[in-house]
């Protein structure tokens, strides 16, 4: 877990809230990023998050979510319609739990918890970067002179990375006692269908384990089936952490006994319960000062995944291999975008990022042209006689002097490209 005494004074400018919803670019470590303020004004929208690999994640404005590798059938929180993820938003993803003191008095917080209604001391913000693969979630309590924030974004190697920090916005230090982390945990194996339908069985078969170095592992016993077959369960979803806690659970079945306030204990071995993996820790912020902490979630890995994660975890600076595992994700999301023109640049801000987005998206549903807009001059004769035989056959002579394939190319332009 990382302690600083200084904290990001742009990142927490912050509207009264009384205020208005507005939207503005800020700029965050050298990174631009779009802000939403007093986001909870608003009713709750998803947000769509992009990676360059095969991550998928959609989140509402509140941190309620969905999200995996691969498709529906692969996914690290369920796959729901999105009324469901909503309305599953206080046990499914994300959850923190702050215990801070006020007037001498023990004060728990629960930030993105429930609505946030006129009056109250807390407002709501949200930060996406221009490429979508980082987002911000923000809740400020003035009461408690507290702010916490999270952030979801993406490794092709490591998975799916919540970072989450804590500020200290009082004049005076604060002594903090926290349990945060991710609730709702897929195992390997159950794919959308079965967990639509069979949600408590599924959880039957559920095992959760702790092993060294923190790691959280989820499988299944064995595969649901109706079948007179074997079905083993032999890849897992697995969870680590860089804050080094004083206790995890692999549970939130003691989060009602930290609420009252009473102690809770380490989770080694849990059947038959849905998933978490939540950290316990106490933190003394100084005024002006925060803490950062990831958890890092991954799906589908086999016995030597787990061996090899292991290892690279007690061996390895993982905050450092994390920040450059997230900038090299970032940097292949951005050639992809440059490889079908997205990167626009001219004095409307916001219509260099409207192309870029559609750019984005139309990537997303249909690839970039493969070598750039080069195409083989096989494959384009074939495509021709195939969609129009007339034009092929007006058309031949120049077909057949289309040179061949390697060396030479035909280059097609598309329109957008620059001339």
């Amino acid at each position: 877990m990382n302690r600083t005494d200084t904290f990001f004074p742009d990142f927490l400018q912050t509207s009264k809230p009384a205020g208005e919803t507005a939207g503005q670019w800020i700029e965050l470590d050298g990174e631009s990023f779009f802000r939403i303020a007093n986001s909870h004004l608003i009713p709750e929208f998803f947000i769509c998050m992009t990676s360059p690999s095969d991550h998928w994640m959609f989140v509402t404005s509140a941190g309620a979510l969905t999200a995996g590798r691969g498709d529906a059938n692969r996914a690290l929180f369920p796959y729901y319609a999105a009324d469901k993820i909503m309305d599953s938003r206080w046990v499914t993803g994300p959850r923190t739990i702050v215990r801070a003191n006020a007037n001498r008095q023990s004060v728990v917080w629960q930030p993105f918890v429930g609505r946030i209604d006129a009056g109250s001391d807390c407002i709501r913000n949200i930060y996406k970067n221009r490429l979508g693969n980082k987002l911000w979630l923000e809740e400020v309590n003035s009461s408690l002179d507290l702010a916490f924030r999270y952030r979801w974004t993406f490794s092709h190697q490591s998975g799916f990375i919540r970072t989450s920090k804590i500020t200290n916005l009082g004049s005076q230090a604060q002594h903090l006692e926290i349990v945060a982390g991710i609730q709702n945990i897929m195992p390997y194996g159950l794919d959308q269908n079965f967990q639509l339908r069979f949600g408590n069985l599924a959880d039957a078969y559920k095992k959760n384990e702790l092993i060294e170095p923190g790691v959280g592992i989820y499988y299944l016993s064995s595969i649901p089936t109706d079948r007179a077959e074997p079905s083993e369960g032999l890849r897992a979803t697995v969870v680590w952490n860089t804050a080094m806690p004083d206790r995890i659970l692999l549970s939130n079945e003691q989060l009602e006994k930290f609420l009252s306030g009473a102690s809770i204990e380490t989770e080694q071995d849990m059947r038959g319960r849905r998933g978490a993996y939540l950290l316990n820790f106490q933190l003394e912020l100084a005024a002006g000062s925060e803490s950062d902490w990831e958890i890092v979630a991954d799906i589908d890995q086999d016995q030597t995944d787990v061996a090899n994660l292991v290892d690279k975890l007690t061996r390895s600076e993982n905050r450092e291999r994390l920040a450059a595992e997230v900038v090299e994700c970032e940097r292949r999301l951005d050639s992809l975008v440059a490889k079908a023109d997205g990167l626009q640049w001219g004095g409307n801000r916001e219509r260099n990022q409207r192309h870029l987005s559609n750019v984005l998206f139309n990537i997303m549903r249909g690839g970039i042209p493969l070598d750039d807009y080069s195409i083989d001059s096989v494959d384009f004769q074939q495509h021709v006689r195939l969609i129009n035989q007339q034009v092929a056959s007006l058309h031949s002579e120049f077909l057949s002097r289309l040179p061949a394939v390697p060396p030479s190319r035909v280059r097609v332009r598309c329109a957008s490209s620059p001339s």
